[in-house]
């Protein structure tokens, strides 16, 4: 773009110009203009010229003006740094899509990182310290495993509300039922559902699909290619039998056979029930349901969670799958989906002990023993996870 013969340098474009000719501090001054964009770029200019400190020193000036959700999303960032293989982002869209790249970034010093996080503790511990006190807190150590409700796009709509990445306990069962129910569209209809299995390597060692009913302890029940009058297929799992033969993750894989998108069918729901024994009551019970999500979106391959066999838990994915292979399946999908599980079982996001954890160090004081709290932070306490509303109304 021209302006007067000469191109059109936007901001960006000086930021990106001053970094390519290793003048940080020239970068650095143009994005203390911007604290939001200064605080998304911090671990880049902390590699990127020999003065860090003045780099903190900027960001310490301006941290106030970075909106609560940025600062977050960096003290997630910087405390995990270094420990995953892989970067995972979600692109703006109308998709809950994920993208992965390996982790190629320069490592930065086990004391330059303390700093930025101390940096980025005190300015959301000063922010929280203006509204009300709390008291004595009591904070549920399971509050670890989920994840803080910032914005996201959904794949499917949920029987409880679940942020990306969290984990739930798997309840006290041996048997595990996957199922899938769907109605045609406009034509003839065919979802498959399935279930990949991985070992603790993130290994590929076989799948249970319409085109393998039966392996390591999973067992499906058919293949259903139309759905006039709706229809469901289930998939069973026994889990000790899994683990003995070296299964760890389960990824369930939703796939659109003759690829209509999910959004044009009148009914689309998946999810699992918790059976004692396989052949006890009806196929679908449900007061067995622990989880069902309406699959709405435009996609035609979704992967609502996965069973991580090791650690006793069900890890929330809801995403999808771009591409549009000519045979949509398990088999033509396996290196995003293998993609995806690594992604999603280490992904580095905001978790919310770490943020009432925030609130109680600025608001009040963190005990350990429950009775002797003011107010409790956790699913049986005065503060509940899974209220998302009140968590975004009352601590972001």
């Amino acid at each position: 773009m021209l302006r007067e013969d000469r191109p059109f340098e936007g901001f960006n474009s000086r930021v990106e110009q001053a970094l390519a000719a290793g003048h940080s501090a020239d970068a650095t001054r143009l994005l203390r203009t911007r604290p939001g964009e200064l605080a998304r770029r911090l671990d880049h200019l902390l590699r990127s010229g020999d003065q860090p400190e003045d780099v903190l020193a900027t960001f310490a000036r301006v941290a106030e003006q970075v909106s609560t959700a940025v600062l977050l999303q960096a003290l997630a960032h910087f405390q995990h740094r270094g420990q995953a293989a892989l970067r995972t982002f979600f692109p703006k869209g109308d998709a809950a899509r994920a993208w992965c790249t390996p982790e190629q970034r320069a490592a930065l010093p086990g004391t330059l990182r303390t700093q930025v996080i101390a940096h980025l503790r005190a300015a959301l511990v000063a922010r929280f310290a203006t509204r009300p006190p709390l008291g004595r807190c009591y904070l549920d150590p399971a509050l670890a495993d989920l994840k803080v409700p910032l914005a996201q796009r959904s794949a499917a709509k949920a029987l409880r509300t679940l942020v990306r990445g969290s984990r739930l306990p798997l309840p006290d069962t041996r048997f595990i039922r996957l199922f899938l129910w769907w109605t045609n569209g406009r034509e003839r209809t065919d979802i498959d559902l399935s279930a990949a299995f991985f070992d603790g390597g993130f290994g590929y060692r076989d799948v249970v699909s319409f085109y393998n009913l039966r392996h390591y302890g999973g067992h499906h029940s058919g293949d259903i290619v139309d759905a006039p009058k709706g229809a469901a297929e289930f998939i069973d799992l026994d889990l000790e039998l899994l683990r003995t033969r070296g299964i760890r993750f389960v990824v369930t894989c939703i796939n659109s056979y003759t690829r209509q998108p999910y959004c044009d069918l009148p009914e689309c729901f998946a999810g699992w029930m918790a059976r004692d024994q396989v052949n006890s009551g009806e196929p679908f019970e449900a007061r067995t349901v622990e989880d069902r999500l309406d699959l709405a979106s435009d996609q035609q391959t979704c992967l609502p969670f996965i069973l991580d066999l090791e650690a006793q838990q069900v890890i929330w994915t809801d995403i999808g799958l771009g591409g549009y292979p000519r045979w949509n399946n398990v088999a033509n999908n396996l290196s995003g989906i293998a993609l995806m599980l690594r992604a999603m079982s280490d992904l580095a996001t905001p978790d919310l002990h770490t943020l009432f954890e925030l609130h109680a160090e600025a608001r009040g004081s963190e005990v350990d023993d429950p009775a002797e709290a003011d107010l409790r932070f956790g699913p049986d306490g005065d503060i509940d996870p899974l209220d998302l509303d009140r968590i975004r109304a009352e601590f972001l």
